[in-house]
């Protein structure tokens, strides 16, 4: 196991990722997916302070895949999903209700009525 004496306290600011990243939203993607797969916690957001974000390491990457009691796939116990990434699950038959609903609204008539 690795110890670290900084293991909770990793700082990996923007300037730093600019030089290996070309595009921002990438970085951010692999530092979302790091999270999720329970390689490291955000310790500390600087958003507000326009700081730099302090990361740790975490554990949890060893339940990643993992089925609980409930039947549910753990992906990351810890991290709360932005309500903006959630995304519905929907049955075929919502799909398509949905859809039938969009292209009414845009003023076209959908197959069957």
């Amino acid at each position: 196991m690795l110890i670290s004496e900084n293991s909770r306290d990793i700082s990996y600011t923007h300037a730093d990722a600019k030089k290996i990243y070309s595009e921002m939203r990438t970085f951010r993607a692999d530092i979302d997916r790091l999270i999720e797969c329970g390689f490291i916690d955000c310790i500390s957001s600087g958003k507000i302070t326009r700081e730099c974000n302090i990361y740790g390491l975490a554990e949890r990457w060893k339940n990643y895949g993992t089925i609980d009691r409930h039947d549910k796939i753990i992906l990351n116990p810890d991290y709360a999903v932005p309500a903006k990434f959630k995304r519905p699950i929907l049955t075929e038959t919502e799909k398509r209700s949905r859809a039938r609903a969009a292209e009414r609204s845009r003023g076209r008539s959908t197959p069957g009525e």
